[in-house]
């Protein structure tokens, strides 16, 4: 993945993951990583994290030529966006989510990038979406027959997640300071300050889930 702007993007399904793949990413992860997980109270928790964590190394190992378990990685300051510093990762960015029984990463080269996933059955309210989307999301959101409101719900949040994580911020950023739509992807109102060249997607990588990528071009 050597191209200006490349993507790469994998899920798995954790059904699909046996406890041989488990403790193999385990083992690749930092000591530090390795505490927190153990810190999950959850069992499924736990496996979701060491999945994810272990599938971002194995893809950053695979691009620069390291062992998974040799990577180090760094925070510039405490929430933000974690970044390679041995090797050096200049122009390497990834994002990973982890949601009940799938996990997902993003690697870009040249570009930042976000990814997000959640299960298509949890449990929404509109009153969030009252009090953290931008009024037109709102607007729109509201305005669709009520049986189809959780879904859209689902597929908007995804989609201000990842946008969020490819700006680095996450949540700090403020979910009612940019605006999305799905069907097709797509900013309506980028973040402040963040530029024009966003690329946005989103697609089911299993029947129970749905996924949202954000990527903006390093120009």
């Amino acid at each position: 993945m050597t191209a200006t702007n490349a993507v790469q993007v994998r899920t798995l399904a954790l059904a699909d993951l046996t406890e041989a793949d488990l403790e193999a990413s385990r083992a690749v992860l930092s000591d530090a990583e390795r505490q927190r997980a153990d810190r999950f109270v959850f069992p499924a928790s736990r496996s979701e994290y060491i999945a994810a964590h272990g599938l971002v190394r194995q893809m950053l190992g695979d691009l620069v030529g390291c062992a998974p378990a040799d990577l180090v990685f760094a925070v510039a300051k405490e929430g933000g966006k974690p970044f390679l510093t041995d090797p050096p990762g200049a122009g390497i960015d990834f994002s990973l989510s982890h949601a009940t029984g799938m996990v997902a990463c993003a690697v870009g080269f040249g570009c930042a990038v976000g990814i997000d996933l959640e299960p298509l059955d949890r449990r929404v309210s509109l009153g969030i979406a009252r009090r953290f989307f931008a009024a037109d999301e709102y607007a729109w959101l509201t305005g669709l027959a009520e049986d189809a409101q959780p879904a859209a719900f689902l597929h908007l949040w995804t989609l201000k997640e990842a946008v969020a994580k490819a700006v680095g911020l996450g949540i700090q950023l403020g979910f009612d300071a940019f605006s999305v739509r799905p069907d097709p992807p797509r900013l309506e109102v980028p973040p402040p300050g963040s530029g024009t060249g966003w690329r946005l997607e989103q697609w089911q990588p299993g029947p129970g889930h749905v996924a949202a990528l954000a990527v903006l071009e390093r120009l």
